[in-house]
């Protein structure tokens, strides 16, 4: 999962597993790399399949004194696969929009 941000406004702090994350066992794993300002690189893995609903991450940024209002994420790529290596469908995520107070 790759995710654009503003880099004048955000600064990428960490990530943290989910609940859906965490209840697809111990061998779940997550990586997170800031790649460049403003952009973030995120892997998931699990040897078995992760099912249900919830957060896989929580995403932490840091607004930075230049931001004022708000930010968008953006979802700039998204590939899914199985156990197999198969790419699978997914559906296009909405951007989230955060709202930035002092």
């Amino acid at each position: 999962l790759a995710i654009g941000f503003d880099g004048t406004r955000l600064r990428f702090v960490r990530a943290q597993a989910g609940e859906l994350l965490a209840a697809a066992g111990g061998d779940a794993a997550l990586r997170a790399s800031a790649e460049a300002a403003g952009r973030l690189s995120l892997a998931f893995e699990a040897k078995g399949d992760v099912q249900g609903s919830g957060a896989l991450a929580r995403l932490v940024f840091q607004a930075t004194p230049e931001a004022r209002g708000g930010a968008d994420l953006r979802f700039e790529a998204i590939t899914v696969t199985d156990a197999a290596g198969r790419v699978l469908p997914t559906q296009t995520l909405a951007p989230p929009r955060l709202a930035i107070a002092p």
